[in-house]
């Protein structure tokens, strides 16, 4: 809905006209830092993951750090030991709470004040595939790769699919001009919007800028362009990562402890303390015992291809949901909300 227009919330003592309704202090939850908050969680939860994403892959960049026999490893394996699986837990629990209180909260506002029926319709499904997806994240996250390996790779195909099916689904919707605009009001310390209103020509304004110097909000774009490019980015990795990737790759395996300890020198204590169990009878422990390291040896080419594709694709993810802060910012401009006892103004 980027091309929808909302107005922003005119405030009034308790002197005002009839026409407003009086929300007292406790009501008002969006107060000038939670507007400031709100309009920039999913910049916050992107932002932190990034930060804990490289300095995970700098710890895993040591010469002592196994990362299966090819250069760039998984992201999974990078968050395989400590500290590293905290950095990765945290990282993902923080930006998991940040994009569910978008998608769940915020998105769905959003779609709701969308003028143009399609856009919200596309914006609301988008919505609740990201919704969805954040539980993904936080499976990823929480199980490890070689603890969990069936729960995080189940995990790990949720949050990419669903979120390769939204992202088209909202960058559709910002491509969409908005032809009406409704009004929003805070109550009860939600937000909320009236009724719909019938759209206000910005030629009338002067175009764009006259509309804006007039107390309309236009945002075109809302960081179109960054959406369409993070869209754009994520498909072609993602091809590459999954349903290519599973087709061409070869079979994973776990590494024996006789090479854990020997040829790849991990400690002997290390690689005890990852022994699978001595009734283990996966078919990924040709040799066993087995730790439960994971080996690429067997198409090292491949497994980097997808690795350095799959980070890409996290990338793509993290740019494309720092474009929200537009529609929120668009969302959530009104006045100062922190006025005692302040009145909200829905205008006819």
């Amino acid at each position: 809905c980027a091309g929808a227009r909302l107005e922003p919330l005119r405030l009034r003592s308790h002197f005002a006209a009839a026409k407003s309704e009086t929300v007292s202090a406790r009501d008002i939850a969006l107060t000038i830092i939670g507007r400031l908050y709100l309009t920039f969680v999913p910049a916050i939860g992107v932002s932190i993951f990034l930060l804990l994403l490289i300095a995970s892959e700098s710890l895993a960049a040591r010469p002592s750090y196994y990362t299966g026999g090819i250069a760039l490893p998984y992201i999974s394996d990078t968050w395989r030991d400590a500290p590293n699986y905290y950095l990765g837990l945290v990282g993902g629990i923080i930006c998991g709470a940040c994009l569910l209180v978008q998608h769940a909260y915020l998105n769905v506002r959003i779609a709701f004040a969308c003028g143009d029926k399609r856009a919200s319709i596309l914006w609301l499904t988008a919505s609740v595939l990201g919704a969805l997806s954040c539980i993904g994240l936080l499976g990823l996250t929480i199980f490890s790769t070689t603890a969990f390996p069936d729960l995080h790779q189940y995990s790990a195909y949720v949050f990419f699919v669903l979120q390769a099916i939204a992202l088209p689904l909202f960058t559709s919707a910002a491509a969409l001009p908005g032809d009406m605009l409704k009004r929003a009001s805070i109550r009860g310390g939600h937000a909320h919007f009236g009724a719909m209103a019938k759209p206000a020509d910005t030629s009338a304004y002067g175009g764009a800028a006259g509309a804006a110097s007039a107390g309309k909000i236009y945002c075109p774009s809302c960081f179109f362009q960054l959406k369409l490019g993070s869209t754009i980015l994520f498909w072609l990795s993602f091809i590459v990562y999954l349903p290519v990737g599973i087709a061409i790759v070869c079979t994973w395996y776990r590494v024996p402890l006789d090479k854990c300890k020997g040829e790849l020198g991990l400690g002997d204590a290390y690689c005890d303390a990852l022994v699978l169990p001595a009734d283990y009878n996966g078919t990924d422990c040709a040799d066993g015992p087995c730790t439960q390291l994971w080996e690429y040896d067997g198409c090292p080419a491949i497994n980097e291809m997808r690795a350095v594709r799959q980070l890409v694709c996290v990338l793509s993810l993290l740019f494309f949901h720092w474009s929200f802060v537009g529609e929120n910012r668009k969302l959530l401009s009104a006045g100062s909300t922190s006025m005692v006892g302040a009145e909200v103004v829905i205008e006819a």
